[in-house]
């Protein structure tokens, strides 16, 4: 419990992965994290589950996305990622 209070929560993307190339306009990025921490998918907040599992829908426009994930604990510690796709 001590380590909230230094340390963001843990933070994994599953998908999308790093510099995948997708051909629809609608991505799912899912990942995992600790269980009572807030995600946010671009500043939108995604719901997290009981597992700490999140998952939310991203509109994206053909060229280059850059999607930014964010989990951040009560006391405000947070960890960040930052995926980016190719859209055709």
């Amino acid at each position: 419990q001590y380590s909230s209070l230094f340390f963001g929560p843990k933070l994994s993307v599953e998908a999308p992965k790093n510099g995948q190339v997708v051909g629809k306009n609608v991505i799912e990025v899912r990942g995992k994290t600790d269980q009572y921490a807030t995600v946010l998918v671009d500043g939108d907040e995604a719901y997290v589950g009981f597992d700490g599992s999140f998952k939310k829908s991203v509109y994206v426009f053909p060229g280059e996305k850059k999607i930014t994930i964010v989990a951040k604990n009560r006391f405000g510690k947070e960890a960040r990622e930052v995926v980016i796709v190719k859209v055709r």
